[in-house]
């Protein structure tokens, strides 16, 4: 996951994801998010799960 970020932010440097709302359940964190900074604007659902306070594996949606 870090080698994408690292990429993302490299290709679009002034992007940024506002946190809109969120919702925990189980081992799960699900995140609504408004991204800007890249070509175009757009909402975004990002869905983590979470395990020893360790983020495992990420979904996004858009």
């Amino acid at each position: 996951m870090e080698k994408d970020y690292v990429q993302l932010f490299k290709n679009s440097p002034e992007n940024y994801a506002a946190l809109r709302g969120r919702i925990i359940q189980g081992n799960f964190v699900i995140d609504k998010e408004y991204v800007t900074g890249r070509e175009y604007n757009f909402d975004a659902t990002a869905i983590y799960e979470v395990e020893d306070g360790l983020i495992v594996r990420v979904w996004f949606m858009w």
